[in-house]
C-alpha cells in the first residue's frame, strides 16, 4: 500500500468520523425534542382536563346551591341524602370546601362582602356562601363578612 492511499484513506475514516459525531448529535437532539414533545403533550392534557373539570364542577356547584336552598324550605330527609350523597361525590372527585369557621380572612380562598366590628381583627365573622377548591385550583371563592376591630377613641 502507497503512502499516498494511506493518506487516503486515514482521510476518510476522519471524514466519516465527524459525520458519525454530526450524526450522533442530530439524533441525540431529535431524540431529546421528541421526549419534550411527548412531556409537553402529557402535561396539556392534564391541563385540559383540569380546566373541563373545573367547569364542570362549578355547574355542579350551582345545582348543589339550588338543592340547598330547597332544603332549607322543605328540610325534606329525602333531599338530605341526596344532598349528602352529592358532596361525598365532590369529595371523592377532589373537591373540598373551604373551611372558615373560626379561621382568619384569606383572599385567595375568600371574598369579603362586607366588614364588621368585632373583637378580632381579620377574622371570618359569617360565611354568606360556601367557597371549593377543586385540587390546588380555586372553583369559588367563600363569600364572607369579616371582623375589623373598633377603634377605640380617644377623649383628651
Amino acid at each position: 500500500m502507497k503512502n499516498q492511499d494511506f493518506e487516503e484513506l486515514k482521510k476518510q475514516l476522519e471524514e466519516a468520523q465527524k459525520k458519525i459525531e454530526e450524526l450522533t448529535i442530530n439524533w441525540k437532539r431529535a431524540l431529546a425534542d421528541y421526549q419534550n414533545l411527548e412531556k409537553r403533550t402529557v402535561s396539556d392534557k392534564q391541563t385540559a382536563t383540569v380546566y373541563v373539570s373545573k367547569l364542570l364542577l362549578i355547574k355542579f356547584l350551582e345545582v348543589l346551591d339550588l338543592l340547598k336552598s330547597a332544603q332549607k324550605h322543605l328540610n325534606d330527609e329525602g333531599l338530605e341524602l341526596v344532598i349528602k350523597k352529592f358532596l361525598d361525590i365532590l369529595r371523592l372527585e377532589g373537591v373540598e370546601k373551604i373551611e372558615t369557621k373560626n379561621s382568619n380572612f384569606d383572599p385567595g380562598l375568600m371574598e369579603c362582602v362586607e366588614v364588621v366590628e368585632g373583637e378580632s381583627d381579620n377574622c371570618v365573622a359569617e360565611e354568606l356562601s360556601e367557597g371549593y377548591v377543586f385540587q390546588e385550583y380555586l372553583l369559588r371563592p367563600a363569600r364572607v363578612k369579616v371582623y375589623k376591630k373598633a377603634e377605640k377613641e380617644n377623649n383628651n
